[in-house]
């Protein structure tokens, strides 16, 4: 009659205890998962050995609260997004929102967020909500194009955190916020009266640092009466009228570039009209052409220094998520390993025969994946010019 028999009579329906018959000690049949359930309510029973007809028993309830472990990793609703972002936003502009999830419970659940990048990025990412924001204003034409930002979710574990990461790429937008500027201002020059009509005397030439922006140049005063033509796609200003018609010696015209939204600052070119070759000064060609002297705004070199420099940010195999700068660039300073490479080398070129000296006609790019002097450039022509036309 002093033996006991123990078992379990309720709340175990799924089997996730046992007890030992005889000792009454408590086991788990199955792995606990906090995050199904967290609380069970057994009743055990208690029967002894008695005869059949006066066997007793007695049962108790006993109450299981499972504790949460840390065994869950953050999961974010997404493991690859894609966003665009304008350029000229200004710095703290909100860029998207990134959002993670954790099974488990408590303090195991709190998520926070941060950028994994080795390398600086224009970006930062509000530690609790997710929000990434933009921390420098962004620029098309001289910044990376595209960035690969790691984005990691980590939750406040104990005794260790559990994370995870997604890959947020973000492309920047171009958007027309340069306006043309003109490679010669102040312009002053010579031509004959009896110049015959739909003669080419000028070619302008305009410069614009956004990309694919197309240029188109007109008159702005000075042409009243129509003596001077301006190809609006090429810039070419030719005569249009007698020029022995023109009762004054000089003819002041003031053109403008435009790339459909912003215009360029006016430029002057001043057009004097002499009568003869004795007029035209010593440097004219036997064909007694047009003659301009300009002044550079510099602006070519500009342009020259932003390509570059965007060439360098957007060099293919430069991956800024891992921190690998040189990544295309394997060899080390002093070691000259690589061969310079054309960038986009045009195939053909066509020009007008009556444009000035000095007209730039193209541009050329190479880059070389050495480092230091190893890989900088030197450019000359090396065949096709035996009559030394270029330079």
């Amino acid at each position: 009659n002093a033996q006991v028999f123990f078992e379990i009579v309720g709340g175990n329906e799924g089997g996730e205890f046992r007890v030992n018959p005889e000792t009454g000690m408590l086991y788990t049949a199955v792995p606990l998962d906090a995050e199904l359930k967290a609380f069970y309510t057994l009743t055990v029973s208690a029967i002894d050995q008695g005869n059949t007809g006066t066997r007793k028993q007695s049962s108790a309830k006993v109450k299981i609260n499972v504790q949460d472990t840390n065994d869950n990793d953050p999961i974010f609703e997404t493991n690859n997004m894609t966003i665009k972002v304008d350029e000229n936003e200004p710095a703290g502009t909100t860029v998207t929102k990134v959002t993670a999830r954790d099974k488990d419970l408590g303090e195991n659940a709190y998520i926070s967020y941060s950028i994994a990048n080795l390398n600086d990025v224009p970006f930062d990412i509000d530690h609790f909500s997710g929000v990434v924001r933009t921390s420098k204003l962004l620029d098309y034409e001289s910044m990376r194009r595209e960035y690969i930002l790691r984005v990691r979710a980590s939750d406040w574990g104990l005794p260790y955190r559990r994370q995870t990461e997604m890959q947020l790429i973000i492309k920047l937008r171009d958007v027309n916020d340069n306006r043309p500027q003109f490679e010669r201002i102040d312009c002053v020059g010579r031509i004959p009266r009896y110049t015959p009509i739909g003669t080419e005397i000028f070619t302008l030439s305009a410069l614009d640092f956004d990309y694919g922006s197309v240029i188109t140049y007109r008159m702005v005063s000075g042409n009243e009466d129509g003596c001077f033509n301006l190809d609006p796609g090429t810039g070419v200003i030719s005569v249009g009228c007698d020029l022995g018609d023109i009762g004054v010696e000089y003819r002041e015209v003031n053109v403008t570039a435009t790339d459909g939204t912003h215009f360029a600052d006016t430029a002057r070119i001043q057009i004097n009209l002499v009568q003869n070759k004795r007029n035209l000064g010593s440097n004219l060609k036997a064909e007694d052409g047009a003659m301009f002297e300009c002044r550079e705004t510099g602006v070519r070199q500009r342009l020259v220094d932003i390509q570059a420099s965007a060439e360098r940010n957007n060099m293919p195999g430069r991956d800024v998520s891992n921190g690998d700068d040189f990544a295309m660039m394997p060899s080390r300073y002093g070691e000259n390993v690589h061969a310079p490479e054309f960038v986009d080398l045009p195939l053909e070129v066509k020009v007008n025969e009556s444009i000035p000296l000095g007209t730039t006609i193209t541009w050329i790019k190479a880059r070389d994946r050495d480092l230091g002097y190893n890989g900088k450039l030197v450019f000359g022509i090396s065949g096709g010019d035996d009559d030394s036309v270029f330079r």
